[in-house]
């Protein structure tokens, strides 16, 4: 990954910049606490199943945990994640055999 964005860096050392203005301002301000901030990165890159990004902030989460991240936390922040993401699947699962239903019909005309 740090191979990548060296890449990027050579690329546009504007955009490297600013992604890391954003980075560090987002989970370095005092407005949450940071286990929960830890938590839903962690979260995103389940969702997203993102193997790098898990990797990285299942590292910098240990500091999360270490300031106050229960594992019973982790363990609910993934069902929350299995919940949504299952959610998505019997959303899109409705709708595609309702389109199923009408594109049939439609070809029995």
């Amino acid at each position: 990954m740090k191979k990548f964005i060296l890449f990027l860096t050579h690329a546009s050392s504007d955009i490297t910049s600013a992604f890391e203005k954003l980075y560090t301002t987002t989970l370095n301000n005092e407005k949450s606490p940071q286990k929960f901030k830890e938590l839903i990165t962690i979260t995103i890159a389940i969702a997203s199943a993102s193997d790098e990004s898990l990797r990285n902030h299942i590292r910098s989460g240990i500091s999360g945990i270490e300031s106050g991240l229960t594992r019973e936390e982790l363990i609910e922040g993934i069902g929350v994640v299995i919940l949504m993401k299952g959610e998505n699947a019997f959303i899109h699962s409705a709708k595609a055999l309702t389109i199923y239903d009408l594109d049939k019909n439609s070809y029995k005309r």
